[in-house]
């Protein structure tokens, strides 16, 4: 199993390069306080998930066309994250 960082990591950058930097900002601000709190951190992350318009509801596409590979691996990830962090 991955660690937080690097799903994070990877998500980020599947955010950036479909620019959703704000979520990608988001998800950095949260795993910041994983040295100092990681029951804070993970938390956080947590809270990302729920309700409309949540990190759950997110569609990578480009030119309002779906990148079906790096969704698949972005849900992926996604859920991996979800799953650690409410352990």
């Amino acid at each position: 199993m991955k660690n937080i960082s690097s799903i994070v990591s990877e998500m980020i950058e599947l955010l950036e390069t479909y620019g959703y930097f704000d979520w990608a900002k988001a998800l950095k601000s949260n795993v910041s306080y994983m040295s100092d709190s990681p029951t804070e951190a993970k938390s956080r992350i947590v809270s990302m998930y729920g309700g409309m318009g949540s990190l759950n509801d997110i569609v990578l596409h480009q030119n309002g066309v779906p990148n079906l590979k790096d969704n698949l691996r972005f849900s992926e990830l996604r859920s991996e994250l979800y799953n650690i962090c409410i352990k």
